[in-house]
This record gives C-alpha cells, structure tokens and sequence, in this order.
C-alpha cells in the first residue's frame, strides 16, 4: 500500500517536472533570433531531397536531421515553427531521463535527474535551437535506458530498442559513432568488473553491437573521416549556400580524445550506479558517509553550471549537450547521497541561476533588431556588406521579409560601388584575423557616418 502510494505521488511529481521542462523550453523560443547555424540547417533543409543525401555544402552532419526539417518546415519557417521539436524532444528527454533513472537506482533518483535536466543550462540551450543536437540526445538517452534495461532483465523490446536507439544516434550526428564506442566500453568494463556476464548476456550484447555496426555501413567511411578531424583538433565547415566558402580551423585540441575521456568516466558511472549502489556495501559506505567523491562530484557540476553560464564555448558546449542527462545523473546521485540540506540548496540554486542566465539573460545574435534597423534606415541604391560575408545568412532571414530596398553583396564586389553608401554588418562573435583586417582597410578608405551597438551585432554607416 506504501509503494502504490510512493509511485502515484512520484507521478504527480513527475508530471510537474515534465511541465517544467516543457514551459522553459517553448516559452521563449522566439525570444532571440535565429543565428548563423540555424540559418545554414534551414538552407540545407530547404534543397531538394537529392541534393540534401549529396551533402555538397559540406556540412559535418549526416542528412538525417536536414531530412526530417525539409518535411517539419511544410508547417511554417518562423522562429518559433523551426525550434519546436528541439523543445519537444529536450523535453522528452527529460521524460526518459526519469525513466533511466529508476531502472539504474530509485524513483527518488529518476526524480532528482529528470528535475536537473530539465533545468540544465546545456540542455536547455540547445532545446531551443534548429540544429540536431536536441534530437540527438533524446535518442542516446532512450539508447542508454534500453541498454540497461537489456542488461538488467533480457526482454525483446529492449533489446531491439537498444539496437535502434543506438544505430538512430549515429545516423543522426556523427558524435553519436563516439558516444556508441564511450557506451560499449563502459558496459565492458562495468559489466566484467561486477562479474555480471553471462553466457546468454553477453552473446545478446554482442549480436546487438554487430547489429548495429552493420546497420551503419553506409555512413561508417563518412564519420571516421569526420571523427580524424576532430581528433586531430581541425574541424572544418563549409557554409558554401550562398556562394561563400568559408574554412574554421580549430587548432591544438584534440576535442574528442578529452570528451571520449569525460564521456566514459560519466557511463561507468551511469551505468554502474545501481550495481554498486545496491551489491557494495563498501563502496556504498564510502560515497555516502565520507563524503569524499559526493563533494568532488559536486565541485566538478559546479564547474559545469558555471561553463554553462558563460556566453562562448559553444563549439564545445555543443558537443556537451549529448552528455547533459549523465551528468545530471552523476549530479543527483552526489545530492541524494549528501547530508547537508544546504549544500543540496546551494546547488540547485546555482542550476536555477545558471539556466536562467542562459533562457534570459545571454540572447542569441540580434539579428531581427539589426535587420529591421537597416530596413528603416537604408535608402534605394545603398548595398549590404558582411563581416565576415556569411554573417549576412541570419541577416537576410529576417531582411528579406521586410522589403527593404538596400542590396547585399560579398566584400569582393564592394569595388563595383565606389560612390553608394555601404551599411556594414559586423558579427562581434566572428570579427577575428582576416576580418578585422578587413573592417580596419573598409574604414580607412570609406568614411563612417553612422555607428549602432546591437548585442554581438555592430553596424556601421560608410560614405
């Protein structure tokens, strides 16, 4: 009567978990603008079946998610429109987070991770953005729950669920080939450490991975080619739709050794939580009384919410988002485990802040506000200009449903308009090396007669 009683109150509180995630992630989706990135996935989007699966602009992303945005844009290309199923699906996580969490520990513990996920800054961030990222970690975390689930107890549902779940991953970003190989080691090394392989066990785990290896084979050549760039601290863009080549090379870090490092330690612990929680009595006593790791995990979350708070790293943040939910669960074990109430308040205090810094106080690109601006103030024959020229992608969204009379035009052709005024868009994010050059020599040949502060977006008025 106890438990009947425990789970029906555990789904009142979960539902009203779930009605957080969804209020926070749909309540300002059209609150910023669309920015560089999300522009670019809506162009892709917007070609032909044929030439999306061709993947000529180079883009680091299997078709799959600019496949599923080709049919989801038929309902509209607002802002809004575009960035609902990354809310939904952030969302759902959170759901199955809650799910993961009671096959791996507890209700009390599926509780604690769905309520920090769902107000994970990372996560929330990325709920709210046309890119594959939302999508991507809803899958990987059904993938994860099905796993366990098949480790746990065999049934057929899990099994498949783990297979499809885990192929799905990968089709849809190729980060998701890392985060497999992260899972795999992870089970290998839990699952021997604990002595929990048996013959029957381990055969089903193995036909599920060669399964999902063979479903995979289409795209294997693409991403470990994607995957070496990466390791070797280059990760190269080509946002080629409007003519414009552009070439980012990231250099010195080998990203994806220190997140496949990160990732692992995160699914051991994952996945060996509920093992040690309930078969160790020593390992139990030494989390729970000593406090030794619960402060050391609560130190490193820390660390994560302040990363996530700060306006920048998000070419790293990015690829983070995939492992929000496990964090969340490193997190939530640390806070079940701790005696001080306190320490309990203080971090989920600083979780609260930390999204709120995100949701409300770190906006996108404004451009909408530059684009309306430009709109009013440019007369017929004045032309556009972009620093860097692929910043005018964000621009023209918005520009272009205005009917504003000003041309945009690349920095190349500005010698066919010696005498016409030059409105000069600058992206305060990207204005480095051969961009800068290029505002300093546009300045000093052209005079600057009107100068206008957005956030991370200049515009100058030259003559």
């Amino acid at each position: 009567m106890i438990k009947n009683s425990e789970q029906a109150r555990s789904r009142w509180v979960i539902i009203a978990i779930f009605a957080l995630a969804l209020a926070l992630r749909l309540s300002t989706l059209a609150s910023t603008s669309l920015w560089l990135d999300e522009v670019a996935t809506l162009q892709v989007a917007q070609q032909t079946t044929a030439t999306i699966l061709q993947n000529p602009t180079g883009e680091e992303h299997p078709p799959t998610f600019y496949l599923f945005l080709k049919q989801w844009i038929k309902l509209g290309e607002s802002e809004y429109v575009l960035r609902f199923p990354s809310a939904i699906f952030g969302a759902l996580s959170v759901l199955v987070a809650y799910w993961l969490g009671r096959a791996i520990g507890s209700i009390r513990f599926g509780i604690w991770l769905a309520f920090l996920l769902a107000i994970d800054p990372i996560n929330l961030w990325y709920s709210q953005e046309v890119r594959p990222y939302a999508l991507l970690t809803f899958i990987a975390v059904c993938g994860v729950f099905f796993t366990v689930r098949m480790l746990k107890r065999f049934s057929f549902v899990a099994w498949s669920g783990s297979v499809l779940a885990l192929s799905a991953v990968m089709y849809v970003d190729y980060n998701g080939v890392i985060f497999w190989i992260i899972l795999t080691a992870a089970t290998l090394a839990v699952m021997t450490v604990l002595s929990r392989w048996t013959r029957s066990i381990i055969t089903r785990w193995l036909i599920a991975q060669a399964l999902i290896a063979l479903l995979y084979i289409p795209l294997w050549s693409k991403a470990i080619g994607v995957i070496a760039l990466v390791i070797q601290g280059n990760i190269l863009e080509n946002h080629g739709l409007l003519g414009v080549g552009v070439q980012i090379q990231l250099q010195a870090v080998p990203l994806a050794l220190i997140l496949f490092g990160l990732g692992l330690v995160l699914m051991i612990f994952v996945v060996g939580t509920w093992l040690i929680h309930h078969r160790n009595n020593t390992a139990q006593l030494f989390v729970s009384r000593s406090h030794l790791i619960t402060f050391a995990i609560i130190i490193a979350y820390a660390a994560w919410l302040l990363l996530a708070a700060a306006p920048r790293f998000y070419s790293i943040k990015r690829v983070l988002m995939i492992y929000s939910p496990y964090v969340a669960a490193v997190a939530a074990y640390a806070l079940i485990s701790i005696q001080r109430r306190s320490i309990v308040y203080v971090v989920v205090g600083l979780a609260t802040a930390s999204a709120i810094l995100n949701w409300i106080v770190w906006p996108r690109e404004d451009w909408r506000s530059a684009a309306s601006f430009v709109a009013q103030q440019a007369q017929p024959g004045d032309i556009i200009v972009g620093i860097p020229s692929y910043i005018t992608y964000p621009f023209n969204y918005y520009y272009s449903n205005l009917n504003g009379t000003a041309q945009i035009i690349s920095d190349s052709q500005l010698k066919k308009y010696p005498n016409q005024h030059v409105w000069l868009l600058i992206g305060n994010t990207y204005e480095q090396g051969s961009n800068s050059t290029l505002r300093r020599d546009l300045t000093q040949v052209r005079q600057t007669i009107g100068h206008w502060n957005l956030y991370q977006v200049e515009v100058l008025l030259l003559q």
